[in-house]
Order: C-alpha cells, then structure tokens, then sequence
C-alpha cells in the first residue's frame, strides 16, 4: 500500500529545483509555502530589532507568483498554497493560479470557528453568484 503525502517547502532561490525533487523522491502533493527568513530594522540605530520566520498576508503575493510560475513551468502536482489566507478572495486567488486547496493558520488566532466559517461561506457564496465551481476557477488565470 502506498501512502500519499505533501512535502512543505518555502519560497525562495531554487524553489522549482526543491518541488522537482520533491516529485521526483515521490511525494504525491506540495504544500507552498512554509515561513520565510525575514528581518526587521530599528532605522535609527541598524539594530536588529526582530529576526526569524515570516509568514501571513505579507508572504501572499509571493506564494501566488511561485504558484503561478510553477504551473507555467508545467509542474501538474496538487499544490496547497499556505499564506496570508484571511478571507475568500484570498482562497479564490489561490485557486486561480493554480492551487488545488488552501491553508488557513494565522488567521485562525482571531476566532479560529468564526473565521474559518467566513472563509468558508464566503467562498461558496462567490461561486455560487457567478454560478462557478472550484475547478471552473482553478487555473483560470493561466488560461
């Protein structure tokens, strides 16, 4: 019996190479993406004032051009795009360049049934008022 699995990789310099590997050593699903190194700066005095894992809303764009630029590079694998997820446009982003489905976490600290519930809801009610389907909208910025 096989077991399926995702390998989690973050963004970042040789990406592509790291999901390729990935597939290559059998991994059914990649999750992108896991948190990326950041800094932040005190202007006056050029002390690092935080330094570590950066994740959420900022990292979004990001997660959504490494998608989109793996599925253009022809890498079929499901993808579950991870970051910045807070509300169903997020959800329908990710779906859009590519993702097969989407992970929730920072958001989650809120009120993690209410907000998961608005996600939730609110993606089926975008779908439903342009009478759409979650495969309709998968990839559909890369037609």
């Amino acid at each position: 019996m096989t077991v399926p699995f995702s390998v989690k990789l973050a963004l970042g310099e040789g990406a592509p190479a790291r999901v390729r590997a990935a597939i290559d050593a059998g991994a059914d699903a990649i999750t992108l993406s896991d948190t990326i190194s950041g800094i932040a700066v005190d202007p006056s005095s050029g002390e690092v004032r935080l330094a570590g894992a950066y994740s959420g809303a900022g990292i979004k764009p990001l997660v959504l051009a490494e998608i989109f630029a793996l599925r253009r590079q022809g890498i079929a694998i499901p993808v579950l795009g991870s970051g910045g997820v807070q509300e169903a446009s997020d959800v329908v982003e990710y779906l859009s360049v590519g993702a097969h489905a989407v992970q929730v976490y920072t958001a989650l600290h809120k009120d993690m049934h209410e907000t998961l519930k608005s996600i939730r809801d609110g993606v089926e009610a975008w779908l439903r008022a342009r009478h759409l389907t979650v495969a309709d909208v998968r990839g559909r910025s890369l037609r």
